[in-house]
């Protein structure tokens, strides 16, 4: 995956009185390089065998059986997906069907974190649970929140947090926003 960063550009260009400087075009960014170009891709946006340090539970190879949508509005994040996965009871009475995943790019790699269940047909989270005390792990701070305009990893799956038995392994793909 091909990373960018803010360049802010300054150029000395040479002119003659009375005539318009001619600065040269920036060249356009490769087509395609950038994972964030395509919201409707399916496939993962960031290499989960080789670029992921899972937590939880690691799903890599997990079969990609519904696409995920994530969008925002003011207070939540909607997980739009549509996979139809087995109910299980959460200490024999919520029911639940899904984690939520989170990607922290921490260096050259992500970080990888469920953050809550899902019930049956919820798609959307109040976005105050995308936090590092949700992740309860050790490479996020229980103090740690996304700041605007970083650029996130979001994932669901079949249940894979703590002792749950994995039924049915499956998870969506990978997709990268910037958080809003």
């Amino acid at each position: 995956m091909t990373q960018y960063g803010l360049v802010e550009l300054h150029a000395v260009v040479e002119t003659k009185e009375g005539e318009d400087p001619v600065v040269p075009p920036l060249p356009d960014d490769p087509p395609g390089d950038d994972p964030m170009d395509d919201p409707n891709d399916t496939t993962d946006q960031i290499d989960p065998f080789t670029q992921v340090r899972w937590r939880h539970h690691n799903v890599s190879s997990y079969p990609i059986t519904t696409d995920l949508k994530v969008s925002f509005d003011r207070h939540r994040i909607r997980l739009d997906y549509d996979a139809q996965w087995p109910v299980f009871h959460l200490n024999g009475e919520t029911a639940v069907v899904a984690n939520a995943w989170v990607f922290v790019q921490r260096g050259d790699r992500w970080v990888a974190a469920t953050w809550e269940y899902l019930r049956p047909g919820q798609k959307k989270k109040d976005k105050e649970y995308v936090e590092g005390g949700h992740t309860k792990i050790k490479d996020l701070p229980r103090d740690w929140r996304p700041e605007r305009g970083e650029v996130l990893g979001f994932m669901v799956s079949t249940l894979a947090r703590h002792h749950i038995e994995k039924r049915v392994q499956e998870r969506s793909n990978i997709v990268l926003v910037r958080w809003s």
